[in-house]
């Protein structure tokens, strides 16, 4: 009997065991999807030692803009120079310093450190090989159009003002996505940009030639579209229009892909005002890598600060 009795427990403290385990591991994985779910985007799980990718490069890219961390190496791999400077900046912002990257420290860093203040040079005339450049002053809120986007030739001409919509997808909180994450609103910056033949569906896309922007030169634009397939944050960001169902001007555009959406008639005239000071019209390489063509034009996006 005592032996039975102790196969039972020896059993019974297996099983225990093995349940405890079982809980601590399951209490484990919801904790992590709870904080992975509240992260502010483009961050959506939790980032620590260890962690690599292009949300660690965004966070290294970001963490260069607080105070004792310009000189941070833009790596993807979260090491112990990036612990660090997540520990300088929570305590800058009076978070606890633990060094991971969680819901409270990601949306005060986004809120804190997504802004470029990069303010176009307005420099004329642009330099060989550009013979045009978009200038757009937007706002953080993209739901309010721009109606002064001023199309120029490269000795600061101007050919034509016109309404842009630099509004990219909602999150599912009806918030509009920022410009570090796909689809989010259109990037800040000083960007190559490029003529080419019409998308083949006039839909989303218009009937008309897009201007595509092609890697980034200066503000958040130099980091988000530079690099290859593997390390560009973004690419596909377009200066189009659409055959939108329902809509007429003056209503506001529906919101893009994280593109530029621009009236119909405008675009038209966009297209015909390249081609008369020179621009070609280059056969859409539709997202290639490397860009085969040499850029003709400049976008520059400047945002207010409010």
């Amino acid at each position: 009997i005592n032996a039975e009795y102790g196969i039972v427990n020896v059993f019974a403290e297996k099983m225990t065991a093995s349940l405890c385990a079982l809980l601590f591991c399951l209490l484990a994985l919801s904790a992590t999807l709870v904080s992975a779910s509240s992260m502010t985007l483009p961050f959506d799980s939790l980032l620590r030692f260890g962690s690599r990718g292009r949300t660690v490069r965004i966070l290294q890219y970001l963490l260069r803009r607080s105070p004792g961390n310009q000189a941070l190496d833009i790596s993807g791999f979260f090491d112990h120079a990036t612990v660090a400077a997540v520990r300088s900046f929570q305590s800058w912002q009076h978070l606890p310093a633990d060094g991971i990257v969680g819901p409270a420290t990601s949306k005060v860093l986004v809120d804190t450190c997504m802004a470029d203040n990069y303010r176009d040079s307005k420099q004329w005339p642009l330099p060989s090989p550009y013979k045009y450049k978009v200038l757009i002053d937007t706002f953080p809120d993209r739901s309010l159009e721009t109606h002064n986007a001023t199309l120029y030739d490269s000795k600061g001409n101007v050919l034509l003002v016109f309404t842009a919509r630099l509004h990219g997808k909602n999150h599912a909180d009806g918030k509009q996505l920022n410009m570090f994450t796909s689809n989010g609103v259109t990037p800040t910056g000083l960007m190559r940009f490029d003529l080419n033949s019409p998308e083949p569906n006039p839909v989303p896309y218009g009937p008309y030639p897009v201007n595509r922007a092609v890697n980034g030169l200066e503000g958040n634009a130099a980091f988000i579209l530079t690099g290859n397939a593997t390390t560009k944050i973004r690419s596909g960001i377009l200066m189009h229009t659409g055959e939108w169902a329902g809509w007429s001007p003056p209503q506001p555009m529906p919101n893009s892909d994280g593109c530029i959406h621009v009236y119909p008639k405008n675009i038209e005239k966009i297209w015909h005002l390249l081609v008369g000071i020179g621009v070609k019209v280059h056969k859409n390489p539709f997202g290639q890598l490397p860009y085969p063509y040499q850029p003709q034009g400049l976008l520059s996006i400047q945002q207010a600060q409010v």
